[in-house]
């Protein structure tokens, strides 16, 4: 079992948009954040969109490392993004 210093974080990081204020614990949550901002910059029309993506946070010495998601994990965020968008 992992304590939780151990925890997996994810973000919500965008180069444009900057990172969201949470850690989240789980990919639904981080998933979740991401759809938040996606329609709120949608709701601003004009072609807004936001470029945040999930990201899984590096060492915990360092809160501000971000490192891409495995393969599996990527594939997890797309079909939570599809079905919240009711493709699937």
């Amino acid at each position: 079992m992992k304590n939780k210093n151990e925890t997996a974080r994810y973000v919500c990081h965008g180069s444009v948009r900057g990172t969201c204020p949470h850690r989240h614990t789980t990919l639904a949550g981080a998933v979740r954040c991401l759809l938040r901002d996606w329609r709120r910059c949608e709701s601003l029309g004009g072609g807004s969109y936001s470029d945040r993506r999930v990201l899984r946070e590096g060492t915990p010495a360092s809160r501000t490392e971000y490192v891409a998601l495995t393969a599996d994990q990527r594939e997890t965020v797309e079909r939570m993004i599809d079905v919240a968008r009711g493709l699937l």
